[in-house]
């Protein structure tokens, strides 16, 4: 009989006192590999969970401090890339400092090798703002296949596009005309204002790398874009923070034993399939 070789795997860590039964128990039975038993992943979950119960509400937040005269030199740089792009459309408030740990997670999962790859590449302050808030991101490596008619396609005028992406930070978007094409979303580090905290929304990797990069996590900071406030970002901010009580997970918990599980995901890679169908219409 032959040998079912074993899917690829990938190192991550997880929170999974923060996710709900279903999610945790889904990860670990249906996304890790050796696959975990059912019981094995829902003592896992209760024992996290349980103790995420029992953790106290942080009093102060998140905590910020000021920019230094490098730091606001950059970042009133970034403000005018910013600006040199959309105007006055872009969705950045202000920069500020802030300690990473004490950032609010509402993804709990991170790629270990990701973070661990974005900690090599960094070695100096000036390295570190230029990935968290890139003002001259380099072009993004994307494959693109194209099939055109059949036997691909129903009609001989329908298109199939695949493109092969980096990562999942991409859209098909419109760019006017009737032209549209495959675009990488910004790639700043971003955080949310809610309550007394700030919500990260992208940078996980990369702010877990550097908290990780240096001896003391607790003492390490980055420059972050806020922001601006709207009904709907609180609206999306809420519906990923815990609502039973539990205290917000925090970056910090993501170094903290007994809160985070390591664990081997079966790699994935992405891709994008966009597909076009010609057809005549009655006009009315």
């Amino acid at each position: 009989m032959a040998t079912i070789a074993p899917p690829p795997v990938i190192p991550a860590r997880i929170l999974p006192g923060w996710m709900s039964e279903d999610d945790a128990v889904s990860l670990l039975q249906d996304h890790c590999f050796p696959a975990w038993s059912a019981e094995e992943a829902l003592k896992v979950w209760t024992e996290h969970s349980e103790r995420v119960q029992k953790l106290p509400n942080s009093p102060n937040g998140c905590i910020s401090a000021e920019l230094d005269r490098p730091e606001q030199a950059y970042a009133e740089s970034f403000i005018r890339y910013l600006e040199s792009h959309s105007g006055d459309r872009h969705e950045v408030e202000r920069i500020i400092k802030v300690n990473i740990g004490s950032l609010v997670a509402s993804q709990y999962i991170a790629i270990t090798e990701r973070s661990a790859t974005y900690a090599g590449m960094q070695v100096n302050e000036a390295t570190w703002w230029s990935e968290l808030l890139p003002i001259a991101p380099p072009a993004p490596q994307v494959g693109m296949r194209v099939t055109f008619g059949p036997p691909d396609n129903p009609n001989p005028l329908d298109t199939r596009i695949i493109f092969d992406l980096p990562d999942a930070e991409f859209a098909f978007l419109p760019y006017g005309n009737g032209l549209f094409g495959i675009a990488q979303l910004s790639r700043h580090v971003t955080v949310l204002q809610y309550d007394s905290d700030l919500v990260l929304k992208n940078g996980y990797h990369r702010l877990l790398a550097r908290m990780r990069q240096g001896g003391d996590h607790s003492q390490a900071t980055a420059l972050v874009a806020v922001e601006k406030t709207s009904p709907q970002a609180t609206t999306n901010a809420q519906q990923f923070l815990p609502t039973d009580g539990r205290r917000r997970a925090r970056l910090s918990d993501f170094v903290a034993p007994g809160l985070f599980l390591d664990v081997s995901l079966k790699r994935r890679r992405y891709q994008m399939e966009v597909q076009a169908h010609w057809r005549a219409v009655n006009d009315i």
